[in-house]
C-alpha cells in the first residue's frame, strides 16, 4: 500500500534507477510501492533490568529473528544522552521497510520464541511507528 507521507526528494531518482535494475521488481505497481512506502521503526526503551542473563539470552536470539524478516538496526545500546525526561538504561532502534513488516516480524514465532526468554527479566517500552 502506498503511504500518504512518502516524499519524493532528490535522492528518488537515484533510488528509481535503482530499483528498475532490481530483479525482484515485477512490475510498475511493486516499483512505485517500494519508493513511496513509508519505513517503520521498532523502538524499545528500557527503564528497569531485573535480570541482564534473560536480556542477554532474548537479545541473542531477538536480533536475528527481527532480521530474518527484514530489520535493520540502527541503535542499541545504553551510551544514552538524556535531554529530556529520565534516562532509559538501554535503548534499540530497528528499521523495517514498512509497518507491515514491522508487524509481521513482532509476530513472528520467531521473535515470540525469543521474547519468551525475556519474560520478566526488564520493564520496557516497546512500539512500532511509522516513518516520514
Amino acid at each position: 500500500m502506498l503511504s500518504e507521507n512518502s516524499n519524493f526528494d532528490d535522492s528518488s531518482n537515484e533510488q528509481f534507477l535503482h530499483l528498475l535494475k532490481d530483479t525482484s521488481v515485477r512490475n510498475y505497481q511493486t516499483l512505485i510501492e517500494k519508493i513511496l512506502m513509508a519505513k517503520a521503526y521498532l523502538i524499545s526503551i528500557y527503564s528497569e533490568i531485573h535480570d541482564p542473563e534473560k536480556l542477554k539470552a532474548y537479545a541473542a536470539d531477538a536480533l536475528p529473528a527481527l532480521q530474518a524478516h527484514g530489520a535493520t538496526p540502527l541503535a542499541r545500546g545504553s551510551e544514552i544522552v538524556s535531554k529530556e525526561g529520565n534516562k532509559p538504561l538501554r535503548a534499540v532502534v530497528m528499521e523495517f521497510d514498512s509497518m507491515e513488516a514491522a508487524k509481521k516480524a513482532y509476530e513472528s514465532e520467531e521473535y515470540k520464541g525469543a521474547l519468551a526468554k525475556l519474560e520478566g527479566g526488564v520493564d520496557r517500552q516497546l512500539f512500532l511507528i511509522e516513518g516520514l
